[in-house]
């Protein structure tokens, strides 16, 4: 395993500090094609980020279009009293998009859109409830992972997939005890969903983060924390 380099551009300490302690190891994972009745084996360089001790430890797992980068606020105030780690998904990618559309040439051409510097600007600010959030450095944070191979590919599978809207069907089989923390500002998602999500999982809690956009883990990284930390104490 390598730590990976620090970019120039970055330049507040969460993020520095995240970078630094950045970790890539190769997993072995199965890969199977169902419709062709075939199975391979392939190599994937991971990243993650470990720190803190205690147990049980918390794992952390940013959405699509993302990296563990997302957590650079939340991680250190959760690793201060248990063990926490933040991986990086096998494929990042955006929200859904109208799947239909998503063909040679305009599935690459909705993906290059997306990675516009100034569209990803738009939308880091969206996710904002304080628009001073959304710093040079945020949005650098955002968009290191464009250039991870496969980033074009990757987001056009998730999208054709049918994005987040393919497991609703299944929350209520979530059995366990499940907290769902709401920005009370998200103008990205809305807060109508929350209310949902707290309706179709049966053991559920909502938390709402007031004065708070889409990010909470990002723009009230402290009462995330504590909301996750009483909820598993």
């Amino acid at each position: 395993m390598t730590a990976l380099i620090t970019p120039p551009t970055l330049t507040e300490s969460t993020s520095l500090d995240l970078l630094q302690n950045l970790q890539k190891v190769a997993i072995s994972i199965p890969l199977s094609t169902a419709s062709l009745g075939t199975a391979e084996t392939k190599t994937i360089l991971t990243s993650y980020v470990k720190q803190g001790q205690g147990k049980p430890p918390i794992l952390l797992l940013h959405g699509f279009d993302s990296s563990v980068l997302e957590f650079r606020r939340l991680l250190p105030q959760l690793a201060r009293h248990r063990q926490t780690w933040a991986i990086d998904l096998l494929g990042l990618a955006n929200p859904p998009l109208a799947a239909r559309w998503m063909f040679p040439p305009l599935d690459r051409w909705a993906t290059n859109f997306l990675a516009n510097p100034q569209i990803r600007q738009r939308i880091s600010r969206a996710a904002y409830h304080d628009p001073a959030f959304a710093s040079v450095d945020a949005q650098t944070c955002t968009s290191l992972h464009l250039n991870c191979d496969r980033w074009h590919e990757s987001l056009i599978a998730f999208t054709k997939s049918g994005g987040y809207g393919s497991f609703a069907a299944l929350l209520p089989t979530l059995l366990p005890s499940t907290l769902i923390i709401w920005g009370e500002e998200d103008k990205i998602l809305g807060t109508k969903a929350a209310t949902k999500f707290q309706q179709r999982i049966p053991q559920s809690r909502l938390c709402w983060i007031p004065e708070c956009g889409h990010v909470p883990h990002l723009e009230k990284a402290t009462e995330t924390a504590t909301a996750i930390l009483d909820f598993i104490t």
